[in-house]
């Protein structure tokens, strides 16, 4: 029996059949959980192969069918280990589908009606410290606001990624946060679901504490030269920022 030939994508496009993506699928959730088989991964990926043949030899199998055959064969292979990673894997790629695509993801709802919970039986009150060191209250709006004005996502998306965020602080029981931790927080969320460039827009510009405190206090090899005086102090701290600015516009281009 022929091999079959095609898949059909999400979007409907039909485009030609790679076993090796199984393959490479299959491997990466086995070393997800220890694995380290790749020759074993090949093998299992045959058997997908041989099981889609069977089951699709007069129609064309869409990703999702293929997937759900993926699983199948890790099951009955007893590899049990690697179809829950498999599994998780599917869920994670789908959850970022649905964020791209403006969708509030089921588990994104829970988790928030969740968090509604933990502050009507705690009166948990959050208070933000913000970069001119004023204490506000917590503003789910001010994420939004930011991610719309510094990286031109849509509204739809940025609404999803700040509910995200206040359910993960909720949780956390934390009550006072600061501007900086929040964007790193925004920053992880951008990354998970493919934003980067997104991220690079919105990301906070300054040096670590360790190489602030190197700045001010005595001189090492590398400022051993450098007057520590308050004027010195801030060009050196001014010229550092201005040296990273150029560096990520260089890298945009």
């Amino acid at each position: 029996m022929e091999s079959i030939k095609e898949v059909r994508k999400r979007d409907g496009k039909v485009v030609l059949f790679q076993k090796d993506k199984i393959a490479e699928a299959i491997f990466k959730a086995a070393a997800a959980v220890g694995g380290a088989d790749r020759a074993l991964a090949d093998d299992l990926a045959d058997a997908v192969n041989i099981y889609l043949t069977r089951e699709f030899s007069e129609s064309v199998p869409t990703v999702e069918e293929i997937q759900d055959i993926v699983e199948k064969v890790l099951i009955k292979t007893g590899h049990a280990k690697t179809a829950k990673a498999y599994i998780i894997y599917r869920q994670k790629r789908a959850k970022v589908r649905q964020v791209r695509s403006g969708i509030l993801p089921e588990e994104t709802k829970l988790a928030a009606a969740e968090a509604i919970k933990i502050r009507e039986s705690t009166d948990l009150a959050l208070f933000v410290r913000t970069s001119q060191e004023d204490i506000v209250s917590w503003d789910r709006e001010k994420i939004v606001e930011a991610l719309c004005r510094e990286t031109g996502i849509s509204r739809n998306i940025a609404d999803i990624i700040a509910l995200e965020i206040e359910g993960e602080i909720i949780a956390s029981r934390t009550q006072t946060l600061t501007a900086p931790l929040i964007r790193e927080m925004v920053n992880a969320k951008l990354v998970e679901y493919g934003y980067e460039e997104e991220r690079r827009r919105h990301t906070r510009l300054g040096l670590p504490l360790y190489d602030v405190r190197q700045v001010i206090t005595l001189p090492n090899k590398e400022n051993a030269n450098i007057p520590h005086n308050p004027e010195a102090t801030n060009l050196s701290l001014s010229e550092a920022i201005k040296k990273e600015f150029a560096l990520r516009s260089f890298l945009r281009r």
